[in-house]
């Protein structure tokens, strides 16, 4: 069950068959990511028309099962609505075929400064 964005009657609708947490609205699409009971990301397509709100059927959105941490939201999506920022579970990395890339900025302060009069 997941709360109706603005606009819509307050109200509550089924969108999931199973346990779905962490909903998440998409700001670049009319989508609800959530974490599916098999730990992948879900995402249900929605359309909020006055006091109406339905939704299509439950899809895999990740076909990687992400790693649940201590925090509150396992995952969180990018402006885009193209990427998702997540921990993978993986047991055996030598079989992890999705791409990973990681951007780290190092002095993040001091390159702010010299480019800042």
């Amino acid at each position: 069950m997941c709360p109706a964005k603005g606009g819509v009657a307050a109200g509550r609708w089924q969108i999931s068959l199973g346990q779905a947490r962490f909903p998440t609205w998409s700001r670049a699409s009319s989508d609800l990511l959530c974490l599916g009971e098999d730990h992948r990301v879900m995402a249900v397509h929605y359309t909020a028309k006055g006091d109406s709100f339905t939704v299509d059927k439950p899809r895999v959105w990740s076909p990687v099962a992400i790693r649940r941490t201590g925090s509150s939201k396992p995952f969180d999506i990018a402006a885009d609505g193209k990427q998702l920022v997540v921990i993978p579970a993986v047991d055996d990395p030598a079989n992890f075929k999705c791409p990973v890339h990681v951007t780290v900025l190092l002095n993040f302060f001091d390159e702010l400064k010299r480019r800042l009069p």
